[in-house]
C-alpha cells in the first residue's frame, strides 16, 4: 500500500475527473482518495463518486494505492491531481 498527500492544482472540472478516472482505471491496483481529513473516501476509478465531491483549488487530499503496479498509479495520479491536467 502506498499513500502520499496531495494538492489540487484547480479546481476539478467534469472533464478533469473524466481524465482522473479513466488514467487510474488504466491501473490494477485500486486507487483511493481521501477527503475532509480521511473522512470521506472515493473510488477514483468511479467517475459517479468523484462527481458528487466538490473539489477546489487548493484542496488538501490524501491518495492511497494498492495492488500490483500501485507505485505506478500513486505518481500517475498524483501528478494528474497537482497539476490539474
Amino acid at each position: 500500500m502506498r499513500i502520499h498527500t496531495v494538492q489540487f492544482g484547480k479546481a476539478m472540472s467534469l472533464k478533469d475527473l473524466q481524465s482522473l478516472s479513466q488514467a487510474a482505471s488504466k491501473f490494477q491496483a485500486d486507487v483511493y482518495l481521501y477527503l475532509q481529513n480521511d473522512s470521506i473516501k472515493i473510488d477514483v476509478k468511479s467517475l459517479l463518486g468523484l462527481m458528487l465531491q466538490s473539489i477546489p483549488a487548493g484542496y488538501e487530499a490524501t491518495v492511497e494505492t494498492s495492488g500490483a503496479d500501485e507505485l505506478e498509479a500513486l505518481e500517475a495520479i498524483s501528478t494528474i491531481i497537482m497539476q490539474g491536467d
